[in-house]
């Protein structure tokens, strides 16, 4: 199986931006806001938190929108949106994997 291409951005308001801005625009207004409002309350209370906390949640978005899945992960996502599950992997009530028929 060749696995999927992960071109992620970086962990930075200028990446996370871009990354929003390439593969999911419609999700860049509401960073851009976030990062904003979290900016002024960085500016008025001196702590930083609150533009980490937007920078750990819209990185994980980021990346996640930037993966690029291969041929063979598009066909298998189709058919399991289509309700077929065979040959892909899942976890058995011991813990252990088994591959559905």
């Amino acid at each position: 199986m060749a696995a999927s291409l992960i071109a992620g951005p970086r962990r930075s308001g200028p990446d996370i931006r871009a990354a929003l801005a390439q593969h999911a625009p419609t999700e860049l207004d509401d960073f851009e806001r976030e990062f904003q409002d979290a900016l002024k309350v960085a500016a008025a209370s001196y702590d930083t938190v609150p533009i980490e906390k937007v920078l750990d949640q819209w990185w994980r978005v980021a990346v996640l929108r930037s993966i690029t899945l291969s041929a063979e992960e598009q066909d298998q996502l189709r058919r399991a949106e289509a309700g077929d599950f065979t040959g892909l992997w899942e976890q058995t009530s011991d813990g252990t994997f088994r591959r559905i028929e």
